[in-house]
C-alpha cells in the first residue's frame, strides 16, 4: 500500500505546477466576442500577476471575463 501512495505523490510532485490542461483547452476554444465566466476567482488564477496575464491574453482577441464580486466574509 505504501508503494502506491509513494507513486502517486511522486507523480503529483513531478507535474509542472503551472501546467493547467483544462484552462489551456478553454483558452483555445474561446473566440472573439465570447465571455469567460468563472464562479470563483481562485478557480481561475493562482496569483494577481497570473490574473493580469490571463486578462491581457483574453483582451487581445476581444474576449470578456466575468468574475463574481469578492466576498469579504
Amino acid at each position: 500500500m505504501l508503494d502506491q501512495a509513494d507513486q502517486i505523490l511522486t507523480h503529483a510532485l513531478a507535474q509542472d505546477p503551472s501546467s493547467r490542461p483544462k484552462l489551456d483547452l478553454v483558452m483555445q476554444l474561446l473566440r472573439e466576442g465570447d465571455t469567460l465566466k468563472v464562479t470563483r476567482l481562485d478557480r481561475l488564477s493562482r496569483s494577481v500577476l497570473h490574473l493580469e496575464t490571463l486578462g491581457a491574453e483574453l483582451r487581445e482577441p476581444g474576449i470578456g471575463l466575468h468574475v463574481p464580486p469578492l466576498s469579504t466574509t
